[in-house]
């Protein structure tokens, strides 16, 4: 049974939303203090955040700054939390109300799309080597954990690797579900080089366009698992 964590204050919202997801089949929980959420993190796990809350960016930073692994809905009655969340690393965003149904769908989708797949899952270029099983990068040595969207990332530059990938490509790719401004693009390809770090200038900018990856062996990118 999937865990659903359920992130916010207002205690007899977060109540009702997890009685409703155990109808769903979840296992749902409420994690009243950040702690409680670290600890109740699992395989098949999924945190859903309130975003328009005290804190509430602060904490989807800090579960991206841990392994970047646990996928995040994040829920806000601002709408224009929407851009903000996605640029903070969320997988997916509502705004309330919204319906407990629709909410379980985003959840499956979402979980869908984070888990393992079957066969070949890296590839590598130079000093770095990406698993997109695991979402870890691996720069000299060093372990990097990469968000879902961070991954997406460097899938779709690495199969058009020496090509430019336009803005508006990886933004269908990386966030296929949601309507959102190419700025986002930016700001995660951005934190992808800061990953990279000496290998940074390997993504490279192409005014007005997009990103290009250069100098990917053709043997490692014919390798890439299929999607």
């Amino acid at each position: 049974m999937d865990t659903v964590l359920i992130a916010d204050p207002d205690t007899v919202n977060a109540a009702m939303l997890a009685s409703a997801l155990r109808a769903e089949r979840f296992d749902a929980r409420v994690c009243i203090v950040e702690q409680e959420l670290f600890d109740a993190v699992r395989p098949r796990a999924l945190l859903l955040l309130a975003l328009d809350v005290p804190n509430g960016d602060r904490l989807l930073q800090r579960v991206r700054a841990g392994d970047g692994r646990l996928p995040v809905i994040a829920y806000s009655a601002r709408d224009g939390h929407r851009t903000e969340a996605f640029e903070l690393g969320a997988d997916d965003f509502m705004a309330r109300p919204f319906s407990t149904r629709e909410m379980a769908l985003r959840i499956r989708a979402v979980l869908r799309r984070t888990q393992p797949r079957p066969g070949r899952s890296e590839f590598v270029f130079g000093d770095v080597r990406v698993d997109r099983s695991t979402r870890a990068l691996h720069v000299g040595g060093r372990r990097i954990a990469l968000t879902q969207v961070e991954t997406r990332l460097l899938v779709s530059l690495t199969r058009a690797a020496g090509s430019v990938c336009d803005r508006q490509r990886l933004l269908r790719e990386a966030w296929p579900e949601s309507e959102l401004d190419v700025r986002c693009v930016d700001t995660h390809v951005r934190r992808v080089r800061e990953k990279l770090g000496d290998d940074a200038d390997r993504i490279e900018t192409v005014r007005g366009v997009g990103y290009r990856l250069v100098g990917l062996p053709k043997q490692a990118q014919a390798e890439l698992p299929p999607s």
